[in-house]
């Protein structure tokens, strides 16, 4: 799993800027909010896809496999009912609770499988609590699903998304020089 953050690190980083930069459109631009949250949709589809066509491309452990797998196909399904439910406000909340669940605990699960590891790997599980936080408080209080509506939740899903691509696309960067050819740390571990 390290090997696959070293060697991704741009790509992370690039998908984080995207999304974040999504998210911040959605609030910028209220009245395009369709037009972002579609935009945001498709992106997702093909965040997913990208995912699972990596398992494929680089076999490596099982763990991190199945890791990939899950959360590809937690954008794809995200993506995909995104566009289902694209103009029921409330209906797309529920969307976006249950993605933010998923992606937090993807990122809760990867931040303690790269203890150890990864510096500051703490920033990713951060990252997760406040995703799985804000999937709990949309589910607990049906209400902030239409007062908020949709370009606040779409931008607050994107930007704890993209900051999760950003932590890992950081950590990736910082122990990518220290990869060897077969795929260990050159030093034991970075806290």
């Amino acid at each position: 799993m390290i090997s696959a953050i070293a060697g991704s690190w741009r790509s992370l980083a690039f998908r984080g800027v995207l999304v974040i930069a999504l998210g911040i459109a959605a609030l910028a631009f209220p009245a395009q909010t369709i037009w972002i949250v579609g935009a945001f949709a498709l992106y997702a589809i093909v965040h997913g896809a990208i995912d699972i066509v990596a398992v494929f491309r680089s076999p490596g452990e099982a763990s991190h496999a199945a890791l990939m797998l899950l959360e590809g196909s937690i954008w794809i399904a995200g993506g995909a009912a995104t566009f289902h439910w694209l103009t029921s406000a409330f209906t797309l909340g529920y969307v976006v609770a249950f993605w933010a669940l998923g992606l937090g605990a993807v990122a809760m699960i990867v931040a303690i499988a790269a203890r150890g590891h990864l510096p500051h790997v703490w920033a990713l599980g951060v990252v997760g609590v406040v995703a799985l936080a804000f999937g709990v408080w949309l589910l607990h209080d049906p209400v902030h699903l239409f007062l908020m509506g949709p370009a606040i939740e779409i931008a607050a899903l994107a930007i704890v998304s993209g900051t999760s691509m950003l932590v890992l696309g950081f950590q990736g960067r910082h122990i990518a020089g220290g990869w060897h050819a077969t795929g260990r740390l050159e030093t034991a571990t970075h806290e």
